[in-house]
């Protein structure tokens, strides 16, 4: 019974986590669409690195989007770590572009069925393995996270 439990909390998450992102159907901050330019770089030319037109333009090195900086060679790469845009990449390679916007409540789910799992071997309770997933589902954190790319 409580197996099915996890279920519909997961479930039920994940309907609500998506709400937002299927009104807003475009990148709603700045790290999203650095995030969602860089993959589509990547997975349409195979590369991560690009020409700054602000270089070309103004004829000066400076000129380069947020979270970007310049390589060794002079071109302009993501600031980070590129884990999560190679994981973008290869999901626009695979799958329509438009599930791109449902990433984030999908690994919102993930992590939550993880802290469910994990209380599980800790605890040996299924009673306090949910309370922990549902505190997990509900924190304001895990809102704001579940909602962007």
């Amino acid at each position: 019974m409580k197996t099915k439990s996890i279920r519909y909390i997961l479930i039920l998450s994940f309907l609500f986590y998506s709400i937002p992102c299927l009104i807003c159907l475009h990148p709603d901050s700045p790290d999203e669409v650095d995030y969602h330019y860089t993959s589509t770089l990547l997975s349409q030319t195979g590369r991560i690195w690009f020409e700054s037109k602000g270089d070309v333009i103004f004829g000066e090195e400076g000129f380069i989007p947020r979270h970007f900086s310049y390589n060794l060679n002079g071109k302009v790469v993501p600031h980070g770590s590129p884990g999560f845009i190679i994981f973008l990449a290869l999901l626009k390679l695979l799958l329509p572009d438009y599930i791109e916007i449902l990433v984030n409540p999908l690994l919102a789910v993930t992590c939550i069925y993880l802290i469910y799992r994990i209380s599980r071997i800790i605890f040996d309770d299924e009673k306090k393995s949910l309370y922990a997933s549902i505190l997990f589902a509900s924190m304001p954190l895990t809102l704001r996270s579940a909602y962007s790319i």
